[in-house]
């Protein structure tokens, strides 16, 4: 006897279709996880640079402060790598002493941040020296 084609079709569709549900599942495109939105902050970016310190006669000590970030140099340095905390109108505060005797000096300050202009002002002082300055960029 011959088995009819409804029954043949039915003993090879119900493993395909029991094979079909977890493949279905497994293969359904899933939403992405909802997010909440990125909290913004004002954090101020930093940015790498050189900064140099020369004086006409040697100093005992000299402070660089950037945007409220300092820098200690002695006689023996006059350059650094820095990180500063990086604004379109950036304020140079300088903090300098020379030894006891040296006649007033020019101090040349030079921060060279990469990808800006290089930006430099020169301070004069006399046995201490305590200024500022603004350095400005257009873009960053």
């Amino acid at each position: 006897m011959t088995r009819s084609p409804i029954h043949s079709s039915l003993i090879a569709i119900i493993p395909l279709t029991a094979l079909a549900i977890p493949l279905a599942q497994t293969l359904k495109p899933t939403p992405p996880p909802t997010q909440n939105p990125p909290e913004i902050t004002q954090k101020a970016s930093t940015h790498r640079a050189d900064l140099a310190v020369r004086s006409a006669h040697p100093y005992s000590s000299a402070t660089v402060t950037i945007n409220g970030a300092s820098w200690s140099f002695n006689a023996d340095e006059d350059e650094q790598e820095v990180y500063f905390p990086f604004s379109h109108s950036t304020t140079v505060q300088i903090s300098a002493t020379w030894p006891e005797g040296t006649p007033e000096t020019a101090l040349l300050i030079e921060l060279i941040p990469d990808e800006l202009e290089l930006r430099s002002h020169t301070f004069w002082g006399e046995g201490q020296l305590i200024d500022e300055t603004t350095f400005a960029w257009e873009t960053l």
